[in-house]
């Protein structure tokens, strides 16, 4: 670092001596001030380094305890994985929220931005209230046709199964169905290979 003040007084200095860059002198200051340049940059570096290290720290303690954190809104989670265009994530997030305000439900999400999947947690205050339970579901279904109106997918990650079978037709025609029907009976006719998956 030099100031003004100092940029000054050398200006004078070498206007009075005749100093020049070649001056050994004026060479060992700027060597000097080279290395102290580049080691309080490295210093920098590291600590930037370090901070980033504690933040990704935090990050992923976050990450690793949300799921069952979430279990403070209530006594049963109703979760799903549905997917949406990575574009569309912010204005999903938002229609989401606005269906858990509808049924008096809260619904925290996370999930892996990269690629639109989201982990969405419907949670029931009381799961032995069968209106609750009942309204979750509806939230649910109400959701699962939301990411599909926006191009998205009932599953990002974990697949259809048996549990997401009965949604089926929110995403696919019966036509569609009875395709893939006739497609796995061709390959499966004694439907023995997951049976009942996917509505099939």
């Amino acid at each position: 670092m030099i100031d003004p003040s100092s940029l000054k007084v050398q200006d004078i200095h070498a206007a009075q001596s005749k100093f020049s860059e070649a001056d050994p002198f004026f060479e060992n200051e700027r060597k000097y001030e080279e290395k102290a340049a580049k080691y309080k940059l490295a210093q920098e570096e590291a600590e930037k380094d370090k901070l980033a290290q504690e933040e990704a720290k935090k990050l992923w303690f976050a990450r690793r305890n949300a799921s069952p954190a979430t279990m403070v809104f209530g006594t049963k989670k109703l979760n799903e994985d549905i997917s949406v265009p990575r574009s569309k994530l912010p204005e999903a997030l938002d229609e989401i929220y606005k269906i858990g305000d509808k049924y008096g439900f809260q619904v925290p999400c996370f999930g892996h931005a990269g690629d639109g999947n989201i982990h969405v947690n419907v949670m029931v205050k009381d799961k032995t209230n069968e209106k609750e339970m009942a309204d979750g579901h509806k939230a649910i279904e109400e959701i699962f046709q939301l990411v599909v109106d926006m191009g998205g997918t009932l599953s990002g990650e974990h697949g259809i199964g048996i549990s997401k079978a009965p949604f089926m037709n929110i995403a696919f025609t019966e036509a569609e169905m009875n395709l893939f029907r006739n497609i796995k009976k061709a390959f499966d006719p004694n439907n023995i290979l997951n049976p009942f998956k996917m509505g099939l």
